[in-house]
């Protein structure tokens, strides 16, 4: 198994070889360069040529088997979440880490699950940013590792344009979509969905259950979400005071503020706060 540090992205060419069944705790983008290989993910079997690429979910069982006897060439790039942003650490599914508020890519509008899809590359625009990322890894020279990460992010969002259903309504004008904008625009202030509620004229149970339906999570939960992930914000890059960054993402309880980030992050603001500073 390979080892990296989580806030580093680690990208070689590889001559692949058939390998038994595994699964890990980090993403993994595979690109064939050169020959054939038949993908086994989740007992499902996926045929994948030169010019192809697929990415692996967190803990998705795979393996893989070269076709025919010409060796196989790919480039294999893995990456957790805080390899893209240290404050990422909460993703545990690649859905989520596209929907977080570094990226914020609405991941309703795809047709395919991205992490059981294989990929084209026609225009080679994939490969020229893996490239480009193998070759700043290489040299090392200052920023490289930033270049990285814009570049992987260029690969992840051009690689849901290709699955998105553009002519989905994105949810427009939904109460799921006015919830969303309404929690993007107020979450430092007092919102609550039964005030939300009477301005859709909709029943709290109705929209209560089609936001959860559209989104997989409660009213609660998502603002929840979004003030923690504006936090982490302010706790890396100011001096603020912790209470005052409470404050400044909606919560008047600094406890009650520690005690949500906690469940999120798995360590206090102050802990969070310190273990950035030691990164930078």
């Amino acid at each position: 198994m390979v080892e990296f540090k989580k806030d580093e992205i680690y990208i070689e060419q590889i001559n692949q070889q058939t390998i038994q069944y595994h699964s890990h705790n980090f993403f993994e983008l595979a690109y064939i360069k050169e020959g054939e290989i038949d993908h086994y993910l989740d007992g499902k079997k996926y045929r994948i040529k030169a010019g192809d690429y697929f990415i692996i979910d967190v803990n998705s069982r795979h393996t893989y088997s070269v076709v025919g006897d010409k060796p196989c060439r790919l480039y294999n790039c893995l990456f957790y979440p805080e390899a893209i942003d240290k404050c990422m650490k909460h993703c545990v599914s690649f859905n989520s880490m596209m929907e977080s508020y570094l990226i914020k890519f609405d991941v309703s509008i795809l047709k395919y699950d991205p992490t059981a899809y294989v990929f084209c590359d026609d225009d080679k625009h994939i490969l020229s940013l893996l490239d480009r990322m193998y070759s700043e890894k290489t040299n090392a020279n200052y920023g490289f590792k930033e270049i990285m990460r814009c570049s992987l992010i260029d690969i992840l969002i051009s690689t849901m344009r290709k699955i998105a259903d553009y002519d989905k309504t994105i949810r427009k004008n939904s109460p799921t979509d006015f919830i969303i904008t309404t929690i993007s625009e107020n979450f430092n202030k007092n919102i609550t969905l039964s005030e939300i509620s009477k301005e859709l004229n909709y029943s709290i149970p109705y929209i209560s259950l089609r936001f959860k339906k559209d989104t997989g999570y409660s009213f609660t939960e998502y603002l929840q979400k979004h003030r923690i992930e504006n936090s982490l914000r302010l706790l890396s890059n100011s001096n603020m005071k912790i209470i005052d960054v409470a404050y400044s993402v909606g919560y008047n309880d600094v406890n009650f503020f520690g005690h949500i980030f906690k469940k999120y992050m798995d360590i206090t603001p102050s802990q969070f706060r310190k273990l950035s500073q030691q990164n930078e």
